[in-house]
């Protein structure tokens, strides 16, 4: 499938979002793949892998963020403004098990930019009227490194059944919020009664992996814990 860019939007220093012409029939939470093999300039890099596909959550409404990592040969590519607005790219899709395909009360749980299938959840309960809850627990080192900060914010203040929570783990002493991990005891004094949700956790496999078992430790059922992890 062939999509134009429509929309640059710079997020933060070292992310942005892509956002595409036309539309796309997927579940919130899934990606789409891009071969990096369709872009000539990338053969004559001198780091990273230069060939194979690259995984994306499709943020809503019909795009991807990246995230500029460390060798990260592809996000450097598209972060220094290789692709423009008007580019066409060839992408695959929608993949992925990790979806929010039944109206359910949910616990999202994200790091980094782990937070773009989160947002992308919500933005579509919020877009279908689905009459349910949604708790946003969000971790980053600093204040600046917050994706899509300001609609979350707007998006908390403005609908009662979303609620959003930052943590940060290297805050200045400018910030007035929460500091530290996301930990169980984070997680039960904002949900209350474990019991009304399904978590969808999505970050660094570290970062997954830990809250899925403390989760589990506190009576929550295998199958209402859905992950996304990378590295």
């Amino acid at each position: 499938m062939q999509v134009k860019i429509k929309e640059i939007i710079q997020e933060t220093k070292d992310t942005a979002t892509w956002q595409f012409d036309g539309s796309m029939n997927y579940l919130p939470g899934q990606f789409i793949t891009i071969d990096t093999k369709q872009f000539p300039q990338l053969k004559e890099a001198k780091v990273g892998r230069t060939n194979g596909p690259r995984a994306y959550s499709i943020t809503w409404p019909f795009g991807i963020t990246v995230k500029k990592e460390e060798q990260g040969l592809f996000s450097t590519f598209v972060l220094e403004n290789y692709l423009n607005v008007g580019d066409v790219v060839e992408i695959k899709g929608p993949f992925g098990f990790f979806k929010y395909s039944e109206p359910s009360n949910v616990v999202l749980l994200g790091a980094g930019s782990g937070i773009v299938p989160l947002y992308t959840i919500i933005c579509n309960i919020l877009h279908n009227k689905i009459p349910v809850e949604a708790k946003l627990l969000y971790s980053n080192k600093t204040e600046s490194d917050i994706i899509f900060k300001k609609q979350l914010d707007k998006l908390s203040s403005e609908n009662k059944n979303i609620e959003v929570v930052h943590t940060l783990t290297r805050a200045d002493d400018s910030w007035t919020g929460r500091k530290g991990r996301i930990d169980i005891s984070l997680i039960e004094s904002t949900a209350k009664d474990l019991s009304k949700f399904v978590f969808y956790i999505c970050g660094p496999s570290e970062f997954g992996n830990s809250l899925k078992n403390e989760l589990l430790k506190k009576g929550v059922s295998a199958e209402k814990i859905k992950m996304e992890a990378y590295g």
